[in-house]
């Protein structure tokens, strides 16, 4: 016992630990699970707020891309993921927190418009177990792995890293590149057939042909195919509707989803029946 001192808490100064310092740590509450049920059943009451979204098991794995952020992310605290909407940014962010989160205590996900500058981050709440505490204090305090989807264009990213603790780390999606974004990559094309492999059927040699002369590498768009053959469309109905509408760009995305949910309509009646009656 030299240099060491021993302190004996009863049950009431163990909880208050508890609860004070590891109820905001996702890792603790892993490991003593087991030991405290309890913990584990505060924690998860409240777990769903600004959790981080469930992976598309249909999603494709990208190891390069998930290089690339974690690469980034040792020089810097925070790194903006930039692109054309339906390139796959929020998949690509929302990919790396879940296989990354035993590298922090916490991984937060904030959706869009929930922030418009980093000073409003200290008043973000994050709640376990009837306890608040702001996100500003734990990117700070513990090592926090913050996702900020669709952020606001002229958020400061320097403002941002600048909130971080030597642990902590920030990912921004956004739509605008900036100077020093990772612009994410379209898909290659053996990455576009793996992805319609996932529909069923082997799509036939010329329909992907005619599907990348449309679509490219556009993940959202090549997902929305994939789901539609899944869904009975033939292939030979989606060569037709890519051919009608020429080559692909950010403004034909929305026309080619146009059709492909056109092809939806009896099967999903319901669930479009929203859009029937916006008018939209």
């Amino acid at each position: 016992m030299v240099r060491k001192a021993l302190h004996l808490w009863g049950a009431e100064e163990i909880a208050a630990r508890l609860v004070d310092e590891l109820l905001f740590d996702d890792r603790a509450v892993e490991q003593l699970a087991r030991f405290v049920p309890e913990f584990e059943r505060i924690h998860d009451e409240e777990a769903a707020s600004h959790a981080v979204p469930a992976p598309d098991r249909q999603q494709l794995v990208r190891s390069d891309v998930d290089a690339e952020i974690a690469r980034r992310l040792e020089s810097s605290k925070c790194i903006a993921i930039t692109g054309i909407g339906g390139l796959g940014k929020s998949a690509a962010a929302a990919a790396f927190a879940i296989k990354h989160r035993e590298d922090f205590n916490l991984t937060i996900w904030l959706d869009p418009g929930e922030i418009s500058r980093p000073e409003d981050l200290a008043s973000v709440p994050l709640r376990r177990g009837g306890d608040l505490r702001n996100v500003a204090f734990l990117l700070k305090t513990r090592a926090c792995l913050l996702v900020v989807d669709d952020a606001a264009p002229g958020i400061s990213v320097d403002g941002l890293a600048n909130l971080c603790g030597p642990k902590s780390r920030i990912i921004v999606t956004q739509r605008i590149a900036s100077p020093g974004s990772f612009d994410l990559p379209f898909f290659s094309k053996t990455e576009a057939r793996s992805m319609l492999e996932h529909a069923g059927p082997d799509c036939p040699e010329p329909v992907f042909d005619v599907v990348w002369n449309t679509a490219g590498g556009h993940a959202l768009s090549l997902g929305l195919i994939s789901a539609v053959v899944r869904n009975g469309v033939s292939w030979p109905d989606v060569a037709l509707d890519c051919g009608s509408i020429g080559a692909f760009d950010d403004t034909r995305g929305q026309l080619l989803a146009d059709r492909l949910l056109g092809r939806l309509r009896h099967s999903l009646g319901r669930e479009l029946s929203v859009f029937a009656w916006s008018g939209s």
